[in-house]
This record gives structure tokens, sequence and C-alpha cells, in this order.
């Protein structure tokens, strides 16, 4: 029985995913090539919408928590943010590991006593090695702004704009492998905040979800759509999510899941963005949420 509800709640989830493409279909006859979007500079200013089982939506106690998110949303692939984030933490950890004032110890016995002797840099040795760092640092983060590896999501939730969510949302992706001409997998690193306020039933339902861990994305071009499929690890997910707190005629949960994401994107006459996708909270729940993008691209 098992096995049967999770092979249906598979194939419900491809048919979302497969209903979302076809409903891009007729927009997506004047897109550009789905590979700019992944390979070359883009900036993008959307509108977003999300519904059903979302990231942060809530499932105990036998009381489903859905809320509608809804806000606005800036992503950008190859560009600034993302290469100075990129280059501004390398330059730290380049110089942070040149300012140790040790050069060296040495530690011996002679007889029934122990001895150590330390040499330490001079300040004109200690000014050369931070001088080294600085001028390899720069180097290399100058190669980290120009590389084509990186992208960065910004989504901000506001009740102002109809949805029922309060916070942010962040992802960083910094590396690439497996790249091809048409296809790569994105690794990168997450963070976020959540709140959420709906009423049902007389109650009024609360919930909170914090986001920290690393984004694992397959991106696709497939002629005109570029595709994804993403598995969100969240530090949080590992840990018991605290117990549920009903107050009179209030219900708060506290949220942890590690949702899975499938969804596509077009670029349609080189400015309008689209995007929509499928998202389940945790695979093999049987709850699955939607969210949409549109927007303008630069």
């Amino acid at each position: 029985m098992q096995r049967s509800r999770t092979c249906r709640q598979l194939i419900g989830l491809l048919g979302l995913s497969s209903g979302l493409l076809i409903g891009l279909a007729p927009a997506v006859a004047h897109a550009d090539d789905a590979r700019g979007l992944l390979y070359n500079y883009s900036m993008t200013t959307s509108a977003f919408f999300e519904g059903g089982a979302t990231d942060y939506g809530a499932f105990r106690s036998n009381y489903g928590i859905a809320p509608r998110g809804a806000g606005i949303r800036y992503s950008e692939r190859n560009g600034m943010i993302t290469g100075t984030i990129g280059a501004f933490i390398l330059m730290f950890t380049r110089v942070a590991g040149s300012v140790g004032t040790v050069k060296n110890e040495r530690t011996w016995e002679e007889g029934d006593y122990r001895y150590t002797e330390t040499t330490y840099y001079s300040e004109a040795e200690k000014d050369e090695r931070r001088a080294r760092a600085s001028q390899a640092g720069g180097e290399q983060a100058a190669a980290v702004i120009g590389s084509p590896t990186q992208g960065f999501d910004l989504m901000i939730y506001s009740r102002n704009l109809g949805g029922d969510v309060t916070g942010y949302h962040a992802t960083l992706m910094a590396f690439s492998l497996f790249e091809t001409a048409n296809s790569r997998l994105d690794l990168g690193l997450m963070f976020g905040s959540v709140s959420t306020a709906t009423s049902r039933d007389g109650l009024h339902l609360l919930t909170h979800a914090s986001t920290a861990g690393i984004p694992v994305r397959y991106n696709l071009a497939l002629g005109p759509v570029l595709t994804y499929a993403e598995f969100d690890w969240n530090w949080y997910g590992h840990g018991k999510p605290k117990a549920d707190v009903l107050v009179r005629d209030t219900l708060a949960q506290d949220v942890r899941n590690m949702p899975w994401h499938v969804g596509a994107s077009a670029a349609v006459f080189h400015r309008l963005y689209l995007e929509a996708a499928v998202t389940t909270p945790r695979l093999f729940s049987g709850d699955v949420g939607f969210s949409s993008s549109l927007g303008a691209r630069f």
C-alpha cells in the first residue's frame, strides 16, 4: 500500500509539472534560447505568488496550514551581487589566514624538563605576508566576480500584496558541476526566515520557518524553456519541530521542511520573464504546492 501511494504521489508531481510546461507553451513560442538564462548575464525583477503545500506550510495535528505567499523577487545570473559576496568571502579568508604571529614552534625534553621554543614573525615579515595574501586574494576575487557559475535569488514576502506570509528567502549559487552546453548542476547556500498568519474554523493559525542550508539544482535547457529540479537541504529540517502551541483560539506550529521543486522558466521577447514550479515540503509526503513569477528581465 505504501509503495502504491508513493508511486501515485510521484506521478501526480510529474503530471503537475508537465501541466505547467504545457500552460507556458503559447508564451514560449516567442521566447529566447533558454541557454541564455543559464549562461549569460541576466537580472530579473518580478512579482511572485505561491499556494498549496509550500516550503513554509505545516501539516501536523491533523490541521494542514497552507498559507498563500506573495511578494517581490530579485534574481540574477552572473551578476555583481553574487560575485561581490563571493569575492568578499574569499578576500576575508585569505587575509585572515595571514595574520598569525607564530612562525615556528618546537618542543623537546631534557631530563625531567620539557622545553618549548617559539619563533614569531617580525613586523616586516607580517607586513609581507599580508601583502602577498591580499594580492593573491585580489586576483582570485577578480576571477570569482567574472565567473559564469553564479546565481542569486532573493524573495521578499509581504502581506500587503495579497499573501499571508512575511519574511525573506535568499539563495546564493556559487559552484557548478557536470556542465554541458545545455545543462549543469548548481550548488550554493540558502538562508531565510518566514512567518505566516491565517484563519480557519475560528482559529488563528501561525507558523514560523527558518532556513539555512545547501540547495542543489539541476538545470536543463530545452529549446526556449529552462527546466530545473531542486532539492533544498535545510539544516533545521533534521531537528524535531517544537510542539504545537494552542492557546485559546490560536494554534502555532514550528515548520522544518526539506522541500523539492520542479519548474520551468522562459524569457519572452527578451524582456518578459515567466516562471512556474511545483513543490513538495518533503518527498513522499503527498503534499503539493505551486509557485509562479512574472516580471521584467534586464
